[in-house]
């Protein structure tokens, strides 16, 4: 007999106020009764966890939560068991948000269309920035934790992340017999304390997403397949219940849908009309506690375990259900759950129809990664599924921003990823409770009016912040009202409002800062960040938290360095070319088995850009062209992005005779400007004292004819 087993577990709750007391006792109970089991339903592959792992979802209870599943995993290490723990996130496991204009339209999502379609749109707007945030810390404790524990010898599991936090589908394979388990966030809308019963949504988006683009594909290459939600299908609105059974749980897609959140154990199995059939298994609760309407307390504690076994071609679900009782001695034990047709073992059992594989087919939407996320063209918006950020930026930016006081200046040539960290950066503030209001200015996108004068510029920028953080403009109308000047009407703002709303660190997080050099505003606007970086020994200046992103060294973004935060206050995080590490990392996750010799041949030519290499592995995945071909001369991948240099020398008579000058001669000492303008855009570097292309790919500007008379 070949088996996958696994305990199912939901509704912990970890961090409950009264469980500081009563927890300790469920522990030993659980352990005992694991003990008693363990013969007939282990040893266990895997851990099922649906949601509510901890009561509030903050940084604190998770770390709580891991020292609890430690002693766990170490029980079961006891008993043979090494499982990997694969788990959702309940309504429980996010850090509410503040009410804002964004929680409100959230809070309406069936009744307005707009919402939904920017929802989907892109995964970079308003909307799915506060999904992203009020789930990082579960998300960040998840990944910790799988890192640390991975599967056991003999079990191998493929983990791809989907859409919305949470998400995932993975691959569980084990002699032979390939489980597919898909995990859906159906909390994502429960953003308040409000009764979400029948508002909640499950969209197909999570689950083609998670599934590679395709998921009828996905599931047919494996043999059985589990679904994973917290909510049972009746907390979905009436709108949304149809296209769940239509779309996400059709009859032989998924063997069996395990859920929690009601904390009652109950499994129903059924066939309608003829189709295969559906098996609804809800969990009860680890740990429960509820009161009723006389202020008495109802405690639930249950957990079961289960197992899919094949042998001789014929499949078998069986459960184990168990729930507590109080026994006549008066303590509590938790033995079989009678309520189900149980037989010798303890257990129920169903016959399971074992999926024949289906060959791999090419999935409608393209070219996959190890994330199941369609391919993603360079320059995307950010996407954490496609960025291998580097190791030492990242972690010095996010050391620097959890102190107050210490600005912080991302910086490195065009297309390097500056974006990238930045938004990277702020889900880790989010995760660590430090970056929970974040105002994000990009400055690419300021209108040109505003960049010519300073008070409107002011304003501008004063709306923004205050936008992000839920507050109506009029908030920003009220500042300029007051008698003297914007800069200090500005000041009045940030501590009679901004800070007051933020409740804590607020982290302005400026993309595209060096967009205002040679505007009127450029010196101003960096003055006054340095008068407030200068305030950051009191409060409510201590909160503030500056980052900036830029494509020039900081200290030549104004015409006067010294009033600038991010001149010589700052900390200066330069972005570099990625190594070898990274660029076989990435290669990974775009499904490509290139070994080092390729690697170092793809770096040969255009170093670590992370952009060119990124246009070079989507080609490559997308197209299923060999390395080689790619990296040819009579390739056209590189041919947009060289045409936008070419573009850029033949629009600027000057530069273009710079940067002939400095190929001519590379010994001479060129104009400042202009190397640092070519540096800038990373044609440009300097190697002890002399100037080189800075990548190989560069001479095809050099030696065509194109190039030779823009």
């Amino acid at each position: 007999m070949v088996a996958i087993r696994w305990l199912h577990l939901t509704d912990l709750h970890h961090g409950m106020a009264e469980q500081a007391s009563l927890l300790p006792a469920v522990r030993q109970q659980l352990f005992q009764d694991l003990e008693r089991i363990a013969a007939v339903a282990g040893p266990w592959d895997l851990v099922l966890f649906t949601g509510d792992l901890t009561q509030t979802g903050v940084t604190a209870e998770f770390d709580a939560l891991t020292e609890t599943l430690e002693r766990l995993w170490t029980h079961l290490a006891r008993q043979g068991s090494r499982p990997f723990l694969l788990a959702v996130p309940g309504n429980h496991d996010l850090r509410r948000p503040r009410a804002s204009a964004v929680v409100r339209a959230l809070r309406h999502w069936h009744d307005e269309r707009e919402v939904r379609e920017e929802f989907w749109r892109d995964a970079d707007n308003e909307y799915r920035r506060a999904i992203d945030e009020a789930f990082a810390p579960y998300v960040a404790w998840l990944s910790v934790w799988q890192r640390a524990h991975p599967p056991p010898p003999g079990l191998e599991v493929s983990l791809d992340r989907g859409p919305l936090p949470g998400d995932f589908a993975a691959t569980v394979s084990k002699d032979g017999l390939t489980l597919g388990v898909v995990g859906l966030n159906s909390a994502f809308l429960q953003l308040t304390s409000d009764d979400y019963e029948g508002f909640l949504h499950l969209d197909p988006r999570q689950l083609h997403g998670a599934c590679g683009g395709d998921a009828p594909d996905w599931i047919e290459r494996r043999h059985v397949n589990l679904l994973l939600t917290h909510h049972p299908p009746e907390w979905l609105h009436v709108g949304s219940r149809g296209g769940f059974q239509a779309e996400i749980a059709l009859p032989g897609w998924f063997e069996a849908h395990l859920f929690g959140h009601m904390h009652e154990p109950t499994a129903e199995f059924r066939h309608m009309a003829g189709a295969p059939g559906l098996r609804r298994i809800q969990g009860a609760s680890v740990f429960g506690l509820e009161r009723w309407g006389d202020g008495r307390e109802h405690r639930i504690h249950g957990y079961s375990a289960g197992r899919i076994a094949l042998a001789g071609g014929a499949g078998k679900l069986s459960l184990w259900p168990r729930i507590a009782v109080t026994v006549q001695a008066g303590y509590r034990k938790l033995v079989p759950d009678h309520s189900f047709e149980l037989d010798r073992d303890e257990a129920f059992h169903a016959p399971l129809p074992i999926r024949a594989l289906a060959s791999a087919r090419p999935s409608l939407s393209g070219a996959t990664s190890t994330s199941g996320a369609p391919l993603q063209d360079p320059g995307g918006p950010y996407d954490p599924r496609w960025y291998v950020p580097p190791v030492n930026p990242a972690r010095d930016t996010l050391e620097r921003l959890l102190q107050p006081g210490q600005p912080v200046a991302i910086w490195g040539p065009e297309l390097f990823g500056k974006t990238w960290l930045l938004r990277h950066t702020l889900c880790h503030l989010a995760a660590r409770g430090v970056g929970g209001h974040v105002a994000q200015v990009n400055l690419r996108l300021v209108d040109a009016d505003a960049l010519a004068s300073l008070d409107l510029f002011l304003r501008r920028f004063a709306a923004i912040v205050a936008e992000s953080l839920g507050l109506d403009a009029a908030v920003v109308d009220e500042a300029g009202k007051r008698p003297g000047t914007t800069p200090s009407n500005l000041r009045w703002l940030f501590e009679r409002r901004l800070f007051p709303a933020a409740e804590g660190p607020l982290v302005l997080a400026i993309d595209q800062a060096d967009e205002l050099v040679q505007h009127p505003v450029c010196d101003g606007f960096f003055t006054l960040l340095r008068g407030w970086s200068d305030l950051a020994g009191a409060e409510p200046w201590s909160r503030l938290r500056l980052v900036v992103a830029m494509s020039t060294t900081p200290v030549l973004v104004t015409t006067a360095p010294t009033r600038s935060p991010f001149a010589n206050a700052a900390a200066q995080v330069r972005l570099t070319d990625l190594d070898a590490a990274q660029v076989a990392e990435l290669a990974r996750k775009h499904r490509l088995s290139w070994s080092e010799r390729d690697i170092d041949e793809l770096m040969a030519l255009v170093g670590g850009h992370p952009f060119l290499v990124r246009l070079v592995m989507v080609n490559a995945a997308r197209n299923h062209v060999a390395l080689g071909a790619l990296l040819d001369e009579s390739s056209q991948v590189f041919e947009p992005f060289l045409d936008g240099l070419r573009w850029r020398l033949s629009k600027d008579r000057w530069l273009l005779e710079v940067f002939r000058g400095m190929l001519g001669d590379p010994h001479r000492t060129a104009d400042p400007v202009g190397y640092l303008r070519l540096r800038q855009a990373g044609v440009i570097h300097r190697v002890s004292g002399v100037y080189q292309l800075r990548y190989r790919l560069y001479e095809r500007l050099v030696h065509t004819r194109r190039a030779a008379a823009p």
